[in-house]
C-alpha cells in the first residue's frame, strides 16, 4: 500500500489537512503527513554509567521539518543542530539511553534543545537507530 493511497481528509478539531490512515477500520491514524526529513550522519559517542564505567553508543537520528521549510534551505543549520544534539546525547548516562522507556522523553528533550538554538522549523527528532554496548 502506498502512502498516497492512505490519505484521507479528516474533520477532527485537533488536526488540519490530510492524515495517513490504514485500510483497517480499527487501526489508529499514523498522524499528519510531515514535512521533509533530513537523516543526520550517525553519532558515535561514549557514555558514562552510574558506576563510572565508559560505554559506547551509536545513535542515528532524523529530523522532520515543518511543511513550509525545504530540506535544502535548512542545510545551513545542520552543523548547529548536530552540535546541539551531540551535546545533549553526551550529557546522558548509559542507563538513560539504554532504557527504552526514556525514548519518547529524549526525543522531546532533543527537539526542545534544537528549538533553543534557532531550529524552529524542526517539528520532530526521530530516533532511527540506537546501539549501546
Amino acid at each position: 500500500m502506498s502512502l498516497s493511497s492512505c490519505l484521507t481528509e479528516t474533520t477532527s478539531p485537533y488536526s488540519v489537512g490530510p492524515r495517513a490512515v490504514s485500510d483497517d477500520p480499527n487501526a489508529e491514524t499514523l498522524g499528519e503527513i510531515p514535512g521533509e526529513s533530513i537523516p543526520l550522519d550517525p553519532f558515535v559517542l561514549t557514555l558514562n554509567t552510574i558506576d563510572g564505567e565508559v560505554r559506547a553508543a551509536k545513535v542515528q537520528l532524523t529530523i522532520e521539518l515543518d511543511k513550509e521549510t525545504a530540506a535544502e534551505a535548512f542545510q545551513v543549520f545542520i552543523p548547529r543542530v548536530r552540535d546541539t544534539l551531540l551535546n545533549y546525547l553526551r550529557s546522558q548516562t548509559y542507563e538513560t539511553i539504554a532504557d527504552n522507556k526514556h525514548k519518547q522523553a529524549m526525543a522531546q528533550e532533543m527537539l526542545d534543545a534544537v528549538h533553543k538554538v534557532g531550529g524552529d522549523a524542526v517539528t520532530a527528532v526521530l530516533i532511527q537507530d540506537l546501539i549501546v554496548q
